[in-house]
């Protein structure tokens, strides 16, 4: 794992907040999202792969590709159930993308199909339904980034099931269960085994005027069947202490990718390596 002072040095730079003296164990409460309120959440997103593709009786062939993503998004809290929100307003303020080879420089930055759109989410029982405005299903590129994003609403808080009513002392490394790590930062969950994930309470700290959990953390996943995958994340988040809402988290490790695929009846084989980096900051909006 890489030396948990370089993170906090860097989250120091981007949460800001003084530290909280006194106790040296903090115990972690679940508040009710209020139908209302509002916060706006901004996410970046880089990935840089490296691919090789073999194919029977070739040479092997490589590509590489960056991918780049911003969104700042603001949502508004439409309807709650006890522990989670069912349905939220959000509008895409921002949202940009980037894609090129990895050693291409100065690529433009291209709007995205939700970006300035408002849309309409909540949750059917495991589906995702999103309307914009008028009441319309959006086209199907719109909708599709809008559920990737919002895959969060009508689920309970990953954390708080794990954090709620826990108390715990600065220092000590505590492990959220596979089955709720899995569904961390939207890991894949099909057809790899649940890993726990090991999270350090480092420091208490104020974020936009309430105390976060400071915690420090290592998260795998290993997918074995078709398309074997892997990735070994590094990074910290941040845990509102009266809430268990998660208002900053910055991960960042490897990745690879095999696959075994079939072109004029024969197999070939796509390997890749690469690293991900994923952050997020979400933000009280003044009402």
């Amino acid at each position: 794992m890489r030396p948990v002072l370089h993170f906090l040095t860097a989250a120091t730079l981007l949460i800001g907040g003084p530290f909280v003296q006194g106790n040296d164990e903090y115990t972690f409460r679940h508040e009710n999202p209020v139908v209302g309120e509002q916060w706006a959440n901004k996410v970046q997103f880089d990935m840089s792969m490296k691919m090789r593709y073999r194919y029977p009786g070739q040479e092997i062939q490589k590509t590489s590709n960056k991918d780049r993503q911003r969104q700042l998004r603001r949502l508004t809290v439409l309807e709650v159930q006890p522990g989670y929100s069912t349905k939220v307003k959000v509008f895409f303020e921002r949202a940009r993308r980037q894609q090129s080879a990895i050693d291409q420089e100065n690529q433009e930055w291209l709007r995205q199909p939700v970006d300035g759109k408002t849309y309409i989410v909540r949750r059917e029982g495991d589906q995702l339904v999103v309307t914009n405005m008028k009441g319309s299903v959006p086209p199907e590129e719109e909708l599709s980034i809008v559920q990737h994003s919002m895959q969060a609403v009508g689920r309970p808080n990953t954390l708080a099931r794990f954090l709620s009513g826990r108390t715990i002392a600065i220092g000590e490394t505590i492990r959220l269960p596979g089955d709720l790590a899995s569904s961390f930062l939207g890991s894949p969950e099909g057809g790899n085994a649940p890993q726990e994930m090991p999270m350090k309470l480092v420091e208490v700290r104020d974020i936009d005027g309430v105390a976060c959990g400071i915690f420090a953390a290592q998260m795998e996943n290993v997918k074995q069947n078709s398309p074997r995958t892997s990735s070994h994340m590094n990074g910290y988040f941040a845990v509102q202490m009266n809430t268990c809402r998660v208002v900053y988290v910055k991960f960042s490790g490897p990745v690879t990718f095999r696959q075994t695929r079939m072109i004029a009846n024969q197999e070939y084989t796509v390997e890749a390596t690469g690293s991900l980096a994923v952050a997020m900051r979400t933000s009280p909006i003044p009402r």
